[in-house]
């Protein structure tokens, strides 16, 4: 569509609204404006930031509203993200603005503000309320003030019907603030010497017997020769902004603003290793890979290689030949504990080519990579799963390093796979993808059954060592034989002793911080809830408290239990605090430590654990999944699991899968040095098929077994599952709504003879009370992605015809029915 001549702009605006808007274009921007670019649009009484998606010549809408603002100078999206995002809302059926924003850089979706003041004092006998007067005195005495000013001045929320009346009265009116990015460019001054070199030695001499301080400033500035950060250069020659200023004045020094780029800390090593040679099933890997490179056509890898087997160099090797053809690369890595060790690797290899995304960075950090990327001055992008929307230009690969882990996938709207999303931009695009995983996702196994991927396979370790060797404890055993519930059994403990004596190091990993899981009476058998959600609350010791770590609500631990009022509370289960005290009395001497999200809340504190422990400041450490995955410690020659059973139990068909892929993971970060490794797992049900294939590290036992109780379920990777959730406060109106909304479901597929289909449900999800909403749920599975979405569809028009305060979520190849 030619822009120039463009009249009316169809924009995408980030609401759970189905559909785009269209706006008028002011006339100066009519040639401007393009697809892709960032504007502020009035929507109902708020101003928003929305995304122009097309220009049009004109609109079947009469009295179109004009766009209010356009506040970047480049269009935000090309023609490839426009095309990508609007794939991500029609599959995973959010709006395109909700996928546009989630695609765009940080702080750019804002809502403006609208600001009221007295238009006209009102005439003498004029009817009016108490609040209305109040209202007219605080704008009267304060001038222009927002709807939060003024609830904030009053103590009142409920304000804006008021100002409404007031409006419609003549007294006061209001206008729409035009919003700017919450993020933007961070400014800083920088000073350079003005004086000529031939005229230094002169103007120094004589500063130095006049303004000694201002000598020693402008000598800092001179010896530099070019600009200089002044809070920088201020502080090493300890003086002020004035003796810069005095220098400024007297034309010795130029001052100007300029922007100071906020670039994460990039850990830089000494390039590649020149002796690193790929041994034949990893050459055979990047031979297959190179090959789709070469021909610059779209293809899907699985690089299926146990931990240790060089999965990490193969990346390298093919983004190698991406760069050099002239394209850019995106590596996406699962957990931001990952983060450090891989950008070092990256790092090591490209050098400064490398640009670094995840949400532990800060607002200005991202905003920047972000632009960075944009303009092209880095090659390759790392970074968690949003990065797989990073703007580059000319994207030869994407790479998904341990594709199978779940924080792939988006929570909340638009709940997107960022795997799956990889796979249709490459597509787009004429790109290679190379997932990674020592346990692949059973979906991805079966795409290479099915021949939509190629199955590369890496089975042995480069350095030759063996995989660890196994040992399974009986816990049941374990507390018959001690007539208690050990959290360390007495083989994990005497192997612990054994590797500290030898200075090695050792992993401790459970899956379930804090301090106990759950309180229970001694006496009545009551256990203490979340009051806005149905589950225990946990117990921690750091903080004294119980709580919920699912709205992260706390309260006291009651000292008798408040359900009968006479029994004695007492800690069931272990979780991480109770795991590390009980290794500092086994081992008072042993250097511990704790890595879980109470420990790592902090900027750095992920970089700093794993530090340490990679140069032997610590001897062992205890953990939840951030340590499970990925990490590369030579030490480390001992890995205990606390529990095999945490999420064994866990009402999902998933259950057992990611049991077996979390033990397989962690038992592979022991030795991966010159020692060999143990593994110590304590479970409570040995005989599962899982925790047997786990043991033997065998990957084609577990998937013979878990695939055909999928098939004869009919459940992923057979089916695709798409899981409707409702969502309110009045528990009978969710049911309701779900009710109806499932028999039309049912009724449309009888109808339409869409015998394909199955629909499970309505039932109480598993956790059917979340942050004060109750909740049920409907699956819909069926080979037939057309199917499907007919069903959802016609699901989304009977939830909206119902006209309910229930909310209905779609979760398209949902990961997580909880």
């Amino acid at each position: 569509m030619p822009s120039e001549k463009g009249r009316i702009a169809e924009v995408a605006l980030p609401l759970p609204i189905e559909g785009t808007f269209h706006y008028s274009i002011p006339p100066e921007l009519r040639r401007s404006l393009r697809p892709g670019s960032r504007v502020t649009v009035p929507f109902q009484r708020r101003l928003l930031t929305g995304y122009v998606v097309g220009v049009l010549q004109q609109s079947e809408i009469e009295h179109l509203k004009e766009i209010a603002d356009v506040p970047d100078a480049l269009p935000t999206f090309d023609d490839q993200m426009l095309a990508l995002t609007c794939w991500v809302s029609e599959y995973y059926f959010c709006s395109w603005g909700e996928a546009l924003a989630c695609a765009g850089p940080p702080g750019a979706v804002v809502e403006g503000k609208r600001v009221f003041r007295i238009h006209a004092m009102p005439a003498f006998g004029t009817a009016l309320s108490r609040r209305e007067q109040e209202l007219i005195v605080l704008l009267r005495e304060g001038g222009e003030q927002s709807l939060e000013q003024l609830q904030r001045a009053t103590g009142v929320r409920a304000l804006q019907s008021t100002l409404n009346q007031l409006e419609s009265k003549g007294i006061v009116e209001s206008r729409h603030v035009v919003p700017r990015s919450r993020v933007g460019p961070k400014k800083a001054l920088f000073a350079t010497c003005a004086v000529s070199p031939e005229n230094a030695d002169q103007v120094l001499a004589q500063l130095k017997s006049s303004a000694p301080t201002q000598a020693r400033l402008l000598e800092a500035l001179s010896s530099h020769g070019g600009p200089q950060l002044v809070a920088e250069v201020l502080r090493k020659v300890g003086t002020s902004l004035q003796v810069l200023r005095a220098l400024e004045r007297k034309r010795f020094v130029l001052v100007a603003e300029r922007e100071l780029a906020r670039t994460p800390t990039v850990p830089l090593g000494l390039g590649r290793d020149e002796n690193v040679v790929l041994v034949e099933e990893q050459q055979k890997a990047h031979d297959a890979i190179g090959m789709a490179i070469r021909t610059e056509r779209f293809g899907v890898f699985l690089l299926k290689g146990i931990t240790g087997s060089g999965k990490t160099e193969v990346y390298l090797r093919v983004i190698e030949q991406v760069v050099e053809k002239g394209k850019t690369g995106i590596v996406l890595v699962p957990e931001i504990s990952l983060t450090p060790q891989t950008v070092a690797r990256f790092a090591n290899r490209f050098g400064h080519d490398i640009a670094v995304l995840h949400s532990r960075l800060s607002a200005g950090e991202r905003y920047d990579e972000w632009r960075r990327i944009r303009r092209g001055d880095a090659s390759i992008v790392v970074g968690a799963r949003s990065a797989v929307f990073a703007p580059v230009r000319n994207l030869g690969i994407i790479v998904v390093d341990e594709e199978h882990d779940t924080s792939y996938k988006q929570a909340d709207a638009p709940r997107y796979h960022a795997r799956d999303v990889a796979i249709m931009r490459a597509k787009m695009c004429g790109a290679v993808v190379v997932l990674g995983s020592a346990t692949p996702s059973l979906e991805s196994y079966h795409n290479c059954e099915l021949g939509k991927s190629m199955l590369l396979e890496l089975t042995r370790r480069v350095t030759e060592q063996p995989l660890p060797t196994v040992s399974v404890i009986d816990m049941r055993q374990q507390a018959r034989d001690l007539h208690a519930r050990p959290v360390i059994s007495l083989p994990l403990q005497d192997k612990i002793e054994a590797k500290l004596a030898k200075g090695e190091q050792v992993m401790v990993f459970l899956n379930r911080r804090g301090y106990a899981p759950f309180l229970i009476c001694q006496r009545c058998g009551h256990v203490p809830l979340c009051r806005r959600c149905y589950v225990s609350l946990t117990y921690h010791s750091t903080t004294d408290i119980l709580q919920c770590h699912y709205c992260n609500g706390g309260r006291a631990v009651p000292t008798v239990c408040p359900e009968c009022r006479k029994g004695k509370m007492s800690f069931m289960g272990a979780g991480t605090q109770r795991t590390e005290k009980d290794l500092h009395n086994f081992f008072p001497e042993a250097r511990i430590e704790r890595m879980d999200l109470d420990t790592t809340s902090r900027k750095g504190a992920h970089e700093r654990i794993l530090s340490r422990f990679k140069t032997g400041e610590i001897d062992i450490l205890v953990g939840t999944q951030m340590i499970a995955k990925g990490h590369d410690f030579p030490g480390v020659t001992l890995v205990g699991v606390v529990s095999a059973d945490v999420a064994m139990n866990i009402p999902d068909f998933r259950a057992a899968e990611r049991v077996f892929q979390l033990l397989t993971q962690v038992a592979g970060r022991a030795g991966r040095g010159s020692e060999p490794g143990e593994v110590v797992i304590q479970t409570y049900n040995c005989e599962h098929y899982s925790i047997q294939a786990a043991g033997m590290h065998d990957y084609d036992a577990f998937c013979r077994q878990e695939l055909a109780l999928r098939r004869e379920a009919k459940y992923p990777p057979f089916t695709r599952l798409v899981r409707l959730l409702f969502e309110g406060t009045e528990e009978q109106e969710v049911l309701r709504v779900a009710g109806t909304v499932g028999r039309t479901v049912r009724r449309t597929a009888s109808r339409e003879k869409l015998a394909t289909v199955e629909v499970l449900g309505p039932a109480p999800a598993p956790i059917s009370k979340l942050r004060n909403k109750y909740r049920w749920h409907l699956a819909l599975l069926s080979s037939h992605v057309k199917h499907l979405r007919s069903l959802v569809i016609r699901a989304r028009e009977s939830h909206v015809a119902e006209k309910s305060r229930v909310a209905l979520k779609i979760d398209m190849d949902a990961l997580d029915m909880l």
